[in-house]
């Protein structure tokens, strides 16, 4: 199978946010294609192997593709901004993945450039009008907000959001969740970082 990026972003152009998550989306479904299918070790190979020469493609021939997601569920206290954890780095997807911590949900850039930043949860049940927000920072500063869903009722809520930032070497990346009322970020919140330029 392979997988063709829907957009051809080009540094310096306007891109919006619409296309960015349709990107991350599609990539999204390529990974859980990926989960879903039941092959021998070496069908599983193969497939492997292409999303990484896709992979490589979306990110006009850079090899610098980082794939991380969350295998436990994480909680997020009330009124308190937390960085989420993507404690696991997917490396079928993943190409010279150095720099992000496992542990502290921390990605520290490998070397200047222009990179693509996506993230998204899913939470547990939220009650009516309570909000969750999801922020990108760089070296502990807030740089923007990703994302705020409401809860129009008692419901489940996903929060994505992209940006493409400017970033130096050695600079930390880490994404955090803040809501009015406690909640459990869910298995399979995933983000991805990708070498623009």
């Amino acid at each position: 199978m392979s997988w063709q990026r829907l957009y051809n972003f080009q540094a310096g152009t306007k891109i919006n946010s619409g296309q960015v998550n349709g990107e991350f989306n599609q990539l999204i479904n390529a990974i859980n294609t990926l989960d879903s299918t039941k092959e021998t070790p070496t069908g599983a190979q193969t497939k492997a192997t292409q999303a990484l020469a896709d992979s490589k493609t979306w990110a006009k021939g850079l090899p610098s593709i980082l794939m991380t997601r969350a295998t436990s569920i994480q909680a997020i206290a009330v009124s308190t901004m937390t960085k989420v954890i993507f404690n696991s780095i997917d490396s079928t997807l993943s190409v010279n993945s150095g720099g992000y911590n496992t542990t502290t949900g921390v990605f520290t850039v490998p070397e200047a450039g222009t990179y693509l930043i996506n993230a998204g949860i899913q939470t547990d049940n939220i009650s009516q009008n309570s909000a969750v927000e999801l922020y990108l920072y760089r070296n502990n500063v807030q740089v923007c907000r990703l994302d705020k869903e409401v809860a129009p009722g008692l419901t489940s809520m996903n929060p994505s959001g992209s940006i493409v930032l400017v970033c130096a070497a050695g600079d930390s990346i880490d994404i955090r969740a803040f809501s009015n009322q406690a909640f459990n970020v869910n298995t399979g919140a995933i983000s991805s970082i990708t070498q623009l330029a």
